[in-house]
């Protein structure tokens, strides 16, 4: 864990939490321009209502609703924190409350990133219909692909960054009596190991599976450079997320072990 993660943990969560925009938002705009515009030939009518939509119609509203509902969830630990270093006293209650607010935190990011991601493929070629006439099929479709794929992505890396500062930062600093740690922990932390091994699969899966279907542009789309290049750039997002899944998925197991005190073997395939 690094100093300035310690020093600044709501910092850091905010910055995994908003590391998905950047990540779904490039695989999203990459497949909309080879897939949609080159290779539909989309007219300029409808690029111009995407460009609408994206903004004000669309980020402007989604984005910070689900930022709001960030701010919710962790607002409960915010005002906790300076107290743990203060005089006062917090009760055990109120310890608990705060555990399982900071459990909850990986999976209401997969729920977010779901809830501003997945409706894109459908709200924008309805948008886009009515606003610059309509679209065929295969182009919904093709939205359809690009807001899922895109999505999967934010919310699987993610996911993995703010699990682990859950259990590293925050969670070991939430309790007032030591002696009750392993029991209670065992119970807090039993869903953990079965959304790991999930969601380190995604992260290698979901990335080579956006690459696939770029391929499928067509021989016209796959010679552009720079579609090569984005290419190359999801094979090799593919590639290091499944390794940092792999390794984060490792300390955050031997964490939930330190709780528990259990011994645990790790397979390395």
């Amino acid at each position: 864990i690094s100093v300035a993660s310690l020093r600044r943990p709501f910092l850091f969560v905010a910055i995994l939490a908003l590391l998905r925009l950047a990540l779904g938002t490039v695989v999203n705009i990459a497949y909309y321009v080879y897939q949609i515009v080159h290779a539909k030939e989309l007219p300029a009518t409808q690029t111009a209502a995407f460009k609408f939509v994206v903004l004000p119609a669309y980020n402007l509203l989604i984005y910070p609703a689900c930022s709001l509902m960030l701010v919710r969830l962790v607002l409960p630990a915010f005002r906790l924190w300076p107290e743990l270093a203060g005089p006062k006293i917090v009760d055990r209650e109120r310890f608990a409350a705060v555990r399982q607010r900071v459990l909850s935190w990986p999976m209401w990011i997969v729920v977010l990133s779901c809830v501003g991601w997945l409706p894109g493929g459908i709200i924008f070629p309805i948008a886009i219909s009515l606003r610059a006439g309509p679209v065929g099929p295969d182009v919904f479709g093709h939205f359809l692909v690009s807001f899922t794929i895109s999505g999967l992505i934010a919310l699987t890396y993610s996911f993995f960054g703010v699990q682990y500062a859950a259990l590293r930062i925050f969670y070991p600093r939430l309790w007032n009596d030591a002696s009750g740690i392993p029991q209670t922990a065992s119970v807090e932390l039993a869903p953990v190991a079965v959304r790991l091994r999930l969601f380190q699969v995604l992260a290698g899966v979901i990335p080579l599976a956006g690459a696939i279907l770029l391929v499928g542009g067509g021989p016209a789309t796959s010679a552009d450079p720079t579609f090569r290049l984005l290419l190359t750039a999801l094979i090799t997002l593919g590639m290091i997320g499944f390794g940092l899944a792999v390794h984060l998925n490792n300390l955050i197991t031997r964490t939930v072990s330190a709780f528990v005190r259990t011994e645990v073997r790790y397979r390395h395939e």
